[in-house]
């Protein structure tokens, strides 16, 4: 996809420079022709030297690598040194994974504080006395200080005068 855009930005340029003097710089993304060419010749090269060759795993007549050259089998049993780091390492995990799950259980069940839940809740009581307020503005034309102030005459925490 990069080789064909590319090829339109260079055919795109062409057309719309005027002088016959022009150069392209392309961005990071794309790969000029020379790279596109040095890619696809190293890719699909042959190893020239034995060294190159002797590099990979040795397949027998039998079409099977050798077996020193084999991975080693995952299904085989561990030794005792295996076993008992695989051990430590899952036990490891496992209390970072119990303590996880006990905070995300504890985080859960807190009903106070600055919990997900409250904030959330507070958050959606804020944006509703926000449009009931607009609204009382809207129809009775008192501010927001005016609603404040007339809540608190009523609910005898100023005097009223």
């Amino acid at each position: 996809m990069t080789a064909k855009f590319f090829i339109i930005t260079l055919i795109l340029t062409y057309l719309t420079k005027k002088s016959s003097s022009w150069t392209i710089t392309p961005s990071k993304n794309l790969i000029t022709p020379a790279q596109l060419a040095n890619r696809l010749d190293t890719s699909l090269r042959m190893s020239d030297t034995k060294e190159e060759a002797a590099k990979g795993p040795q397949i027998g007549e039998d079409g099977m690598v050798a077996p020193g050259d084999r991975p080693a089998n995952p299904l085989s049993p561990l030794n005792e040194l295996e076993l008992s780091a695989q051990r430590t390492a899952l036990s490891s995990l496992e209390e970072k994974w119990r303590i996880q799950r006990e905070d995300e259980e504890y985080d859960a069940a807190r009903l106070l504080g600055w919990t997900k839940q409250a904030e959330m809740y507070n958050g959606r009581f804020a944006m509703f006395f926000l449009v009931v307020g607009l609204l009382t503005e809207y129809w009775t034309g008192v501010t927001f200080p005016g609603q404040i102030e007339e809540m608190l005459r009523v609910g005898g925490f100023i005097e009223l005068s």
